[in-house]
């Protein structure tokens, strides 16, 4: 790989989690929350379920703390 690209890459920013200040790397993956779009690591992130607003056969939502208790959001057991 040549500088130039090297230099590129570099520069390229990378996403910080809204909660933690923590960046972006390979074993820090970060996600976006489905219902207001900030971005979190996978600490303060989960896959959840809402009856009120999926069917059953959905995929489960990656979702914030604060979106789980304001969409009514839970897990399946």
């Amino acid at each position: 790989m040549d500088t130039a690209t090297k230099l590129r890459l570099k520069n390229i920013p990378r996403k910080i989690c809204d909660k933690c200040r923590s960046k972006q790397s390979y074993t820090n993956p970060i996600k976006k929350c489905e219902e207001c779009g900030k971005r979190f690591c996978f600490d303060h992130i989960s896959r959840l379920y809402s009856p009120k607003r999926m069917k059953e056969n959905d995929e489960l939502k990656m979702v914030c703390e604060n979106c789980e208790v304001r969409y009514g959001y839970r897990q399946i057991s």
